[in-house]
C-alpha cells in the first residue's frame, strides 16, 4: 500500500489475476518473519476493483482519465504497520505472490 505517499513495494506481475476472486484474496504482513496482521480483499471498499473504479470515475469527471500503464494502489488488505530501520517486511497475497522490503 502507499497510504502515506512514501514508499511502495511491487511484486512481479501476475498474468492470470483475472481468474482470482479478489474480494476473497487473503493477505498477511510479516515483519522479521512474524505475522503482524492479516486481511482480505473485501477490506478494500468491498472489492479492490471498487477503488480502481472510483478513481477512474473521479478522474474522468475532471477530464483527466488514467494514463496507460499507470500504477494504481487500490488500498491495503492489511493495516498499516510501522517498521524500524532494517526490519524486513513480507506481504503475501494468496494467488498473487509476495513482495519484500526493508525499513528505511
Amino acid at each position: 500500500d502507499d497510504f502515506f505517499f512514501f514508499f511502495i513495494v511491487l511484486g512481479d506481475p501476475v498474468a492470470t489475476w483475472q481468474r482470482l476472486d479478489l474480494a476473497r484474496i487473503k493477505g498477511s504482513l510479516a515483519i522479521d518473519y512474524k505475522i503482524v496482521c492479516t486481511g482480505t480483499g473485501v477490506d478494500v471498499l468491498g472489492h479492490p476493483l471498487e477503488a480502481l473504479a472510483w478513481l477512474a470515475n473521479q478522474r474522468a469527471q475532471r477530464g483527466r482519465g488514467l494514463a496507460e500503464g499507470a500504477i494504481v494502489m487500490t488500498g491495503s488488505i492489511v493495516q498499516t504497520h510501522w517498521m524500524e530501520r532494517g526490519q524486513q517486511a513480507v506481504v503475501t497475497l494468496d494467488g498473487l505472490g509476495e513482495a519484500r522490503g526493508h525499513g528505511l
